[in-house]
């Protein structure tokens, strides 16, 4: 499971719920979002509110500061409720109302979220296809899941001085038909 997160966090520490991420049910209960791989957990994070039509819309190439990624495995199984047009008919809601919405809509998605870790005491976390890619995006409950059934195959690499990394954000940006700027404007490269 790849990570992107702050340089702050190590790489299996979860969020203790600041900010407000679509499925951060309980503001009690920490959540780790990951991905299937780099280029999915890019789309998830860095690239997760672009909208349609991208083409040159701009790509703040200082949001990559302070980002590093990781890689996780987890021990054992993990139990995983998939979120797909199928299973969230089960909750009257639709993929597009769950997994295609805009960050005004994530009070509604928190409290899917919510009600799925009330009813489903098993689950350790959710699992659903990314918004952006075709990819998997998974998140977990802190409180369903212990650090140490997370293995740290890398722990919090810099982005940027990734050329791995770097080379799958600039093919995301170029697939998208974004024009990569520095915070200040302008050429990155200049």
């Amino acid at each position: 499971m790849y990570r992107l997160h702050h340089e702050a966090f190590s790489a299996i520490q979860f969020n203790p719920g600041y900010g407000s991420g679509r499925f951060n049910p309980i503001k009690a209960t920490g959540t780790l979002y990951g991905a299937e791989n780099f280029s999915t957990v890019a789309l998830e994070t860095l690239f997760h509110d672009v909208g349609s039509p991208s083409e040159g819309l701009p790509f703040d190439c200082g949001s990559l500061n302070q980002k590093v990624y990781s890689v996780i495995e987890p021990v054992t199984d993990l139990v995983l409720v998939e979120l797909n047009a199928r299973t969230l008919r089960r909750w009257g809601v639709t993929k597009s109302q769950v997994i295609n919405s805009t960050a005004d809509k994530y009070p509604f998605t928190q409290r899917l979220a919510a009600k799925i870790h009330n009813q489903h005491l098993e689950a350790q976390g959710l699992q659903w296809s990314s918004k952006q890619g075709d990819g998997m995006a998974i998140m977990l409950f802190e409180d369903r899941v212990n650090k140490n059934s997370l293995s740290v195959i890398v722990e919090s690499k810099s982005v940027s001085a990734s050329e791995t990394a770097m080379e799958d954000i600039e093919t995301i940006i170029d697939d998208l038909g974004m024009v990569p700027m520095s915070i200040g404007g302008g050429d990155p490269d200049d």
